[in-house]
């Protein structure tokens, strides 16, 4: 009898031959963002491309139909300050009162307990269920305070700060309507000095291009007089 070994063989051989195969380059983690980025902090480059973006939009203010837009947005960013602070602290005040009264190791600033998200989303009287602040299995059956402490901050977050924040932005536009005119001169200033600090000297040589600045005033009265004249100079802007 012959014994074959045919099998053992093939095995062997077909290992080898996995073993001699060449095998695809392991893709290193973070090597895509950093061919990305240069070699630069790929955050660094993030701010940087962002910061970039928005000076390009800035440039926008010299077109009739964007400049009153970017204003806008500008004006409401600087006055919406103070009205982001007292809306966070409201939430934050709300959220933790709900916190108090809500049995269990609930931590503020932890997972899926911010106090944010009591506020909001009523966790213990509808999303979650009657029995969050007690044993109960009724929804009437909820605490008093607690029920209207959660009515208080839907109608103080819901009601009250998003009337409050669409008066802001009215005032807002208003403002900027009357001032667009000068506003807007003053934008197309401060772009043409920017051109001008870009521009290389020697093409503006050429250009035979004089850097000046062009002031817009007009007449306007003071108490009894109808004009009055003022003594001063103007400087570079």
């Amino acid at each position: 009898a012959t014994t074959s070994t045919a099998g053992p063989t093939a095995g062997t051989a077909a290992s080898a031959a996995d073993a001699a195969w060449p095998m695809a380059p392991s893709a290193t983690p973070g090597a895509d963002t950093e061919s990305k980025t240069l070699g630069f902090p790929p955050m660094l480059v993030s701010v940087a491309t962002l910061v970039s973006w928005l000076h390009l939009i800035s440039f926008l203010r010299g077109f009739d139909g964007t400049s009153a837009l970017i204003r806008m947005v500008e004006e409401i960013a600087r006055e919406s300050g103070p009205f982001v602070l007292i809306l966070l602290l409201t939430i934050v005040g709300l959220g933790h009162a709900l916190t108090i009264v809500s049995p269990g190791d609930l931590t503020l600033f932890e997972g899926a307990n911010l106090v944010f998200h009591h506020i909001w989303t009523g966790e213990g009287l509808k999303d979650v269920g009657p029995t969050r602040f007690n044993d109960s299995q009724e929804v009437d059956s909820q605490p008093l305070w607690t029920v209207n402490l959660w009515y208080c901050g839907t109608l103080l977050g819901g009601v009250l700060m998003l009337n409050l924040l669409i008066a802001l932005m009215s005032d807002t536009f208003e403002r900027v309507q009357e001032k667009a005119d000068a506003k807007r001169n003053k934008e197309l200033a401060k772009i043409l000095f920017a051109v001008t600090h870009l521009v290389p000297e020697r093409v503006l040589n050429v250009l035979d291009a004089d850097a000046g600045y062009l002031h817009i005033s007009s007449e306007q009265g003071v108490g009894e007089y109808s004009a009055c004249r003022w003594i001063g100079f103007f400087g570079e802007l």
